[in-house]
């Protein structure tokens, strides 16, 4: 088409994204998905919140079967609490400190995240797994 515009059916392809190959038409979304409501927002704000604590040594897979929604956020289970409020699950790996007060900081941590991102009333129970322990490097 000499006017400018593409055909139909060509692949389009963005800024932020790679060229197609040649022979594909499928498109590679590298931005980060979007981020929709409370309990999504919630569960990123406390996945960063508890990897910034001291002592956590990163994200950890569930203990299987006790893990109850899977794959959809890694490293934390969210569940509606009541009518406003999600209940936390957070699933981490620990360096070898006291695992109870490392705990707590955590929930700490995470409560000041929901303050500050405005999740404060959505946040219900927090709860923390640690999964494995890494020994200090």
């Amino acid at each position: 088409m000499a006017d400018g515009q593409s055909r139909p059916d060509a692949a389009q392809a963005s800024p932020s994204s790679p060229a197609p190959v040649e022979g594909t038409s499928a498109r590679v979304e590298t931005s980060p998905p979007r981020v929709q409501g409370p309990r999504d927002r919630l569960a990123h704000a406390a996945l960063d919140a508890a990897l910034r604590v001291e002592g956590v040594a990163g994200l950890a897979a569930p203990t299987p079967g006790l893990s109850s929604l899977g794959p959809l956020f890694a490293g934390v289970d969210v569940v509606a609490q009541d009518r406003d409020r999600y209940g936390l699950t957070l699933h981490l790996a620990a360096r070898l400190v006291p695992l109870l007060p490392l705990a707590d900081a955590v929930r700490d941590a995470v409560a000041s995240a929901a303050r500050r991102d405005g999740l404060a009333d959505d946040l219900g129970r927090v709860d923390v797994r640690f999964e494995a322990l890494e020994a200090q490097r």
